[in-house]
């Protein structure tokens, strides 16, 4: 999740670069999270018809309830794979994402 959440306010449409998602998909995430308070839409200086997305204090509390429970999983787990096994398959799901990401998949 924190590679999602910058910690900082985002253009409404920043989070949807690179993993095919239109800004209207986004928009569509964003307004339920604000109308249940977890983020708050700002002017955005830089351009007049988007937003800038940050989350609140109720957002931040959720995100950082998510970080410690993610820790605490991955802390847990108990993975009997040899260190070039997983660096094999951390490369392979690198080069997945890049390949999802990319425009022309």
């Amino acid at each position: 999740m924190s590679c999602t959440v910058e910690r900082r306010p985002q253009a409404d449409d920043v989070p949807c670069s690179g993993i095919w998602r239109g800004r209207a998909r986004v928009q569509a995430l964003v307004n339920p999270l604000a109308e249940a308070g977890y983020v708050e839409l700002l002017a955005n200086p830089a351009h007049r018809r988007s937003r800038l997305v940050d989350l609140t204090q109720r957002g931040r509390e959720l995100v950082s309830g998510m970080d410690v429970r993610e820790s605490e999983a991955l802390s847990a787990l108990e993975i009997a794979a040899p260190g070039e096994e997983l660096r094999r398959a951390a490369d392979v799901l690198r080069s997945l994402r890049e390949s999802l990401e990319s425009p022309l998949g």
